[in-house]
């Protein structure tokens, strides 16, 4: 196929994919991220120790206000640095979580 053919063949973008940045250079005063996990569970931070049952609310039939209600529980406790109040993994007090980023999924 010629290039001006192929281009007509392409289908239109439909979304966007985005690039998580090292967490060397810390962000987290401006994050605004949550991840869903594989087994449909809500993470405020990838480094967090809580996560939020979606999976089962969605398996009931939950209505778009009980989600979001949830989505909001989940932002509400978001901690304000990789699970801690301040920035720094290398913190005496920082606790690796559970499963490891590769792990989450999602």
């Amino acid at each position: 196929m010629l290039d001006a053919e192929r281009q007509d063949a392409v289908e239109p973008v439909l979304g966007t994919v985005g690039i998580i940045a090292s967490v060397t250079e810390p962000f987290c005063s401006d994050c605004r991220r949550t991840r869903i996990t594989a087994e449909g569970k809500i993470m405020s931070c990838l480094f967090s120790r809580e996560e939020f049952d979606l999976l089962g609310l969605l398996r009931d039939g939950a209505s778009d206000q009980a989600l979001a209600e949830r989505w909001q529980d989940a932002m509400w406790v978001k901690p304000k640095a990789h699970g801690m109040d301040h920035t720094g993994l290398g913190a005496a007090d920082f606790v690796q979580p559970d499963r490891s980023m590769s792990a989450i999924g999602g």
